[in-house]
């Protein structure tokens, strides 16, 4: 068995780490890469990869049209990074991310849910959106605080209506996409590529396959290409753990040496280095091919698209490996959008709030609400205090509050933590004038100046992104007493929606 990766960067210098090869480093064809497989733990707060910095982490969402298997790829994502030992089913509402009871009842996503785990060595951040229109408001507050994007295409249906609006919203975003639902009969690698580049909104973004299906003989999806090897592999056992060298029979190698020049051809094209290496005769280098993908994919003129079933658990571990190789990390956010940190390590406190759960019951009154935050940089600890910048003319006397706990998300949970570091995801108690979308920041006058900047990008890209009212309705109960009952119930409405006024 081969393990199957790609590549790892771990300092400035990009060092290239292919692992296409077998496990103790062996010679394969005519060149040798470093090969470094990290254990696959489950992450915690003392260790995993934030020993190794910023550059090993991705903070993404997963986007898709309602029912493509958004949350099944998520669940199998879980799987294989050693989360949780079974995946959930939609169906059957036993899912890690769709934790509301009406989530479960309708087998639908309604709130931006995030967790975090490891990936050989990565820590991924990760927001499982709303797929159902009604909730485009929700998937804009999540965008607003990621670096990358996964989109999850049904491959039977190709592009749909939804899939249009998420790449609108993403599409300041570098992205992969993942072509699920293949073990139905009916899939086919062109319809696909020829769905996602016709039917998707213009953008400067070209999908490119960096994979190519393979198929059994009644249609359903048998084996993986890496197209940047010519490389094909298989999921078996359990979940699809185990992943294993392929044949490729004559009658496919036409087709999928096709798909491996267009990918080598507009790498050319577009990507000056590579294009010199190309013309050199040197395409057949995957390392060459692979840094090509990822500067592209950065600078957002491609985005991977990669092929698989959630359901069927095929493919997952590649979807993982393009995560980790080709999606942005926090520093590379700065790079083209004016509204993120230079280096989140050397300055003060700034976070902003995507997501506010209000206590639920006596029990968790006095802890405040849990608030769902992205630190944009700085060092956050519990007992710290923070100034709400958004409501700060707002509400006089409140702007200034003490985080009481600071946890790493897990869907449904929060894991304690001593702080959390800029560049990463992350939830805090003990804030209760706090809703989602607010900026909130913490640290001495000199510090904030040099935020200042920053800071007013993304109140603007806030305001310039908020949501319009639609729907106008009055309210009334028959008693003063539910009078009261209807406004508490209308202020926790509000503070996890701020589209509600």
């Amino acid at each position: 068995m081969m393990e199957v990766s790609r590549y790892s960067w771990e300092s400035d210098a990009i060092q290239p780490v292919y692992m296409g090869i077998p496990q103790r480093g062996v010679r394969l064809r005519s060149w040798t890469f470093l090969y470094a497989l990290r254990s696959q733990r489950s992450f915690s707060s003392a260790g995993g990869a934030r020993a190794g910095g910023l550059k090993l982490i991705r903070n993404i969402g997963i986007f898709a049209h309602v029912d493509a298997g958004k949350t099944t790829t998520t669940e199998r994502m879980l799987v294989h990074a050693g989360e949780i030992r079974t995946p959930g089913s939609v169906d059957e509402g036993t899912t890690q991310m769709d934790y509301m009871k009406q989530e479960q009842l309708r087998g639908i996503t309604i709130r931006a849910a995030a967790t975090t785990f490891a990936w050989k060595g990565y820590t991924i951040n990760l927001v499982d959106t709303p797929g159902h229109v009604d909730f485009t408001a929700e998937v804009q507050r999540a965008v607003r605080v990621l670096d990358g994007a996964v989109v999850v295409i049904d491959g039977m249906a190709g592009v749909q209506a939804q899939t249009r609006t998420i790449w609108k919203q993403t599409d300041h975003l570098p992205r992969v996409i993942f072509v699920n639902k293949l073990d139905r009969e009916g899939c086919t690698y062109k319809m696909n590529m020829t769905s996602l580049n016709t039917r998707l909104p213009p953008s400067k973004a070209k999908p490119l396959a960096i994979q190519y299906p393979l198929w059994q003989p009644r249609g359903a999806l048998r084996s993986v290409v890496d197209l940047l090897t010519t490389k094909a592999y298989s999921f078996e056992g359990k979940h699809g753990t185990s992943v294993v060298e392929d044949t490729i029979d004559d009658h496919e190698m036409g087709e999928m040496m096709e798909a491996r020049n267009e990918l080598l051809e507009t790498l050319a094209i577009l990507d000056e280095d590579f294009g010199t290496a190309y013309l050199d005769g040197s395409e057949e280098d995957p390392a060459l091919v692979a840094d090509a993908v990822r500067r592209q994919c950065l600078q957002r003129t491609i985005s991977p698209v990669c092929f698989g079933s959630a359901l069927g658990n095929q493919g997952i571990q590649h979807l993982l490996d393009a995560v980790a190789l080709y999606l942005p990390n926090p520093i590379d956010a700065h790079t083209t959008r004016p509204e993120f940190v230079p280096d989140p390590k050397d300055m003060g406190v700034l976070m902003e709030a995507f997501k506010v759960l209000p206590p639920m019951g006596k029990e968790e009154k006095d802890k405040g609400n849990i608030v769902y935050c992205r630190i944009l940089s700085g060092s956050l600890k519990a007992r710290a205090a923070v100034t709400n910048q958004t409501r700060k003319s707002r509400v006089k006397g409140k702007a200034v509050e003490n985080v009481r706990e600071v946890f790493f998300p897990k869907a449904s949970e929060i894991e304690p933590c001593k702080e959390l570091r800029g560049g990463e995801v992350g939830v805090v108690t003990g804030l209760n004038n706090v809703r989602s979308g607010d900026i909130l920041t913490s640290g001495s006058s000199e510090q904030l100046r040099k935020l200042s900047t920053v800071m007013a990008n993304r109140m603007k890209d806030a305001a310039a992104h908020a949501p319009s009212c639609v729907c106008f309705a009055p309210f009334t109960t028959p008693t003063l007493q539910q009078d009261q009952e209807l406004v508490k119930a209308l202020d926790r409405m509000m503070l996890e929606d701020p589209s509600i006024e």
